[in-house]
């Protein structure tokens, strides 16, 4: 049970360094 948290965790940051990445590039995009 522990083990599948730190997988979600795991899931959720990545999903957040790619989204904040994406903003990134619209955001350079848009300059």
């Amino acid at each position: 049970m522990q083990g599948l948290a730190v997988l979600v965790d795991i899931i959720v940051m990545l999903t957040n360094v790619l989204v904040m990445l994406i903003i990134i590039q619209f955001v350079i995009g848009l300059l």
